[in-house]
């Protein structure tokens, strides 16, 4: 096919890039212009829906003045507070012994001597239950002397939450669903349990397609990223591809390329329509579908390019959802991949971090690292360090992995040839949030921090895109046509092996070898 259709499906935002090689020599590439509700164009379209008054959907752009209001799944009504005060706990009086009735007309001296000698043990023993039930008295009197010190402090939060919960009330939230993307393809914590986030993809990508299709009608493949690591890319896959499949179903057969009765359909009409399409290789080979790791997409123009230095990169994708990393080195214009793996952190995560669920769920807004509160930078700056441990962590993992499989294979022979290979070397950063030069820092051996930016595009048929070329960059990947997905895993072993010909026995002295030793 002429067109290929790079589908850069995000969590926080969606971009799409065109590759048309009508001229095989000189393809070209573009970027889908996305409308907002006033007319304005935007290379970005927000991975949004939103539940409309009518109980239709809007995908995208949205309009407040159309949204329903209420109380949903992510947005309970909220519960009233209470607040109990402590009660003062009193023991029932102990019962006195009673003294025996007897007859003292009929008692003997030594009987009557008796009598008193019991009534004085009953009355000592009544003493003592008196003065045992004083001390409990006491003590319970100095424990509810404490709970109603703590019940005074908790009573001062509970005010605030009680004006609180009276603006929540006068004040339903909008009805609108973020993250189904990350819920796809990730363990993310789903938190409206009354839509399934498979069909807002569905529905988000449907409303794409009937696009893709307006303007070129069928005449064109779309290759789609997936978040993932090497162990769960087959699996990820095959959802992505049942994804796409169902949801050129609900185009095609449900709604005939009829895109105006689609979005006239109530939700409830949409999940009676929706088919859930399993994944069929000869499916996915008919619609031209392919399903690349994002980790390894955003690399691929880049590798083309001849913009990346020779030897071992790491590349950091930071997005809303997750952080893409992988260990590649440029073969032939090829990247070729040694390790990847996907961290379920993005920016998302770190401003959850920072400032809680309240935040996210409310007020949906990215970091602000140029706040001027002491009180955000400081929770700022501990939650991405916490972010940039994660990616520590998982570079460490890699590594070791990488040298478990250097000595399995090649034993201890030439250990420095892998030690210069991961010492002094570039991590090239990419995605929305290396945008925030906070984000951006060296990892390990990787010292020489780089960012995608117009210089990576150098000699791309492609517009201007202003500042946007690391948050674009992978859609721009994903549009560069292919004969097939499979990825392949290369062994460290080839840092020798690929080298071990060359006549001083060192890397790095062809063009192909993987670092430079100086």
């Amino acid at each position: 096919m002429a067109i290929t259709v790079g589908l850069d499906f995000g969590t926080h935002q969606t971009k799409i890039c065109i590759e048309d090689t009508a001229d095989k020599q000189n393809p070209n590439y573009s970027f889908w212009k996305f409308k907002d509700v006033d007319g304005k164009i935007h290379l970005v379209c927000p991975s949004v829906i939103q539940l409309n008054k009518d109980n239709t959907l809007s995908y995208g752009y949205v309009s407040d003045a159309n949204c329903k209001m209420g109380f949903h799944i992510e947005y309970p009504e909220p519960i009233r507070p209470e607040l109990k005060e402590p009660i003062l706990e009193q023991p029932t009086p102990p019962k006195e012994y009673v003294i025996p009735q007897i007859d003292n007309l009929h008692l003997s001296a030594q009987g009557v001597a008796t009598l008193r000698e019991t009534k004085l043990q009953v009355k000592k023993a009544n003493s003592v239950l008196e003065d045992s039930h004083r001390v409990v008295c006491k003590i319970l009197a100095e424990q509810h002397k404490e709970d109603m010190k703590k019940y005074l402090q908790k009573k001062k939060s509970y005010e605030a939450k009680y004006v609180k919960w009276q603006q929540q009330i006068a004040t339903p939230a909008p009805i609108r669903y973020f993250y189904f993307k990350q819920a796809v393809f990730s363990n993310f914590d789903w938190k409206y349990k009354d839509t399934s986030p498979i069909l807002l993809s569905i529905w988000y990508i449907a409303n794409i397609i009937f696009d893709l299709e307006e303007r070129f009608g069928q005449n064109f493949s779309i290759q789609m990223g997936v978040p993932t690591g090497a162990k769960d890319f087959q699996h990820r896959k095959h959802l992505a591809v049942s994804v796409l499949l169902s949801a050129y179903k609900l185009v095609e057969e449900m709604f005939n390329n009829d895109k105006k009765a689609f979005l006239s359909s109530t939700i409830e009409e949409l999940e009676t329509l929706t088919d859930i399409v399993p994944y069929s290789k000869e499916k996915k080979e008919e619609f031209g579908i392919l399903i690349f790791p994002e980790a390894y997409a955003g690399l691929r123009m880049l590798a083309a390019r001849g913009k990346i230095a020779r030897g071992m990169n790491l590349n950091v994708d930071i997005g809303g959802g997750t952080t893409d990393i992988s260990f590649f080195v440029i073969d032939k214009g090829k990247p070729h991949i040694y390790r990847y793996e996907s961290i379920p952190k993005g920016l998302n995560w770190i401003i959850q971090d920072a400032f809680g669920d309240e935040v996210i769920l409310r007020r949906r807004a990215f970091l602000d690292f140029h706040s001027t509160s002491a009180y955000n930078q400081k929770v700022i700056l501990q939650s991405t360090n916490k972010f940039y441990q994660s990616i520590i962590n998982t570079h460490t993992s890699i590594i070791k992995m990488l040298w478990g499989e250097w000595i399995e294979k090649m034993g201890t022979l030439h250990k420095y040839r892998l030690t210069s290979a991961l010492q002094n070397r570039p991590v090239i950063y990419m995605g929305g949030g290396s945008t925030y030069f906070q984000l951006r820092k060296t990892i390990g051996d990787f010292s020489e921090v780089h960012i995608v930016n117009e210089d990576f595009w150098s000699g791309v048929h492609i517009e201007d895109v202003g500042d946007m070329y690391p948050v674009l960059n992978t859609a721009l990947g994903l549009s560069v046509g292919e004969t097939d997905d499979n990825i392949e895993i290369h062994s460290i072993s080839d840092l020798w092996e690929r080298n071990a010909n060359t006549q001083d026995e060192t890397l790095g002295q062809n063009d192909y070898n993987l670092i430079d030793v100086e």
